[in-house]
């Protein structure tokens, strides 16, 4: 692998997290810079033409997000779709916005606040859209309906003029601090959520869950975790088209006090 290109801030400035959220899709790039103690966040679009990537165009929130709410701080692109999240929006309850390509402009389109989204959940901390582009999930991985900081994710369905809310999902049991939500991403029809402090096998060790979408809605078929303490497994996740997980715990202390790993499952 060489070396194609190096994109940077038009305007950097300290605390402004330039990169702080990626995402490629075709001939474009999408880069968060979400401005953490700074002006308004904002993702700037790049443009692929002739083979060299050139500033397109910038996109921020639209309605409500203010200075320090974190636009740009998680975002989805793919394809015509782009979903940006602001973690602490509306005194941390969290949003996200969406945009479509329509042309060569990405206009931004209907996407309201969950309404079973409560305060203080980062509504927006992690977002995965389905291999089809018809079923956006946005994960608030501090909602406290349940219990404290137990997490939840929202199903949207697309509509034409944006996304529709759907269905809340969480754990089939869940549990205090597991932050579930903290990761997610959407495969062959199944969704997988990191819950990255749950204890499945020890205080933080965190795991996987695993849901099929069936006649009532998303159902958990299964969680996965590898026995340990303070691993954090769920962190991160990524999943290949013919299934295998591979997850992210932060905290793994096998080859050394928190250095990490990665687990593969199928």
């Amino acid at each position: 692998w060489e070396l194609e290109t190096t994109l940077q801030s038009p305007a950097a400035m300290e605390g402004g997290g330039y990169g702080r959220s990626v995402g490629i899709s075709g001939d474009w790039i999408a880069v968060g810079e979400e401005s953490r103690d700074g002006p308004d966040g904002q993702v700037h679009l790049y443009k692929r033409t002739d083979g060299e990537w050139a500033p397109h165009s910038v996109v921020i929130g639209v309605g409500g997000v203010d200075e320090g709410d974190r636009f740009g701080y998680s975002l989805v692109l793919d394809g015509a779709d782009l979903v940006v999240g602001a973690t602490v929006e509306a005194d941390f309850r969290g949003g996200a916005h969406a945009f479509r390509l329509v042309g060569d402009a990405w206009i931004s389109v209907e996407l309201p606040v969950h309404p079973e989204a409560v305060p203080l959940s980062n509504f927006g901390f992690s977002l995965a859209l389905s291999e089809d582009r018809e079923t956006l999930l946005i994960a608030a991985h501090l909602d406290n309906t349940e219990v404290s900081e137990g997490g939840a994710l929202f199903a949207y369905s697309r509509t034409e003029d944006g996304w529709a809310p759907g269905v809340r999902v969480t754990a089939a049991e869940p549990t205090e601090s597991s932050r579930f939500g903290s990761s997610i991403a959407h495969q062959d029809g199944r969704i997988f959520v990191g819950a990255f402090r749950e204890p499945a096998s020890g205080p933080r060790s965190g795991s996987v869950h695993i849901f099929e979408e069936g006649a009532t809605g998303w159902e958990e078929i299964a969680v996965v975790d590898p026995a340990g303490t303070g691993n954090r497994l769920g962190y991160s996740i990524a999943i290949t088209p013919d299934g295998r997980i591979a997850s992210g715990a932060v905290r793994d202390g096998a080859g050394a006090e928190d250095g990490g790993a990665v687990y593969v499952f199928e």
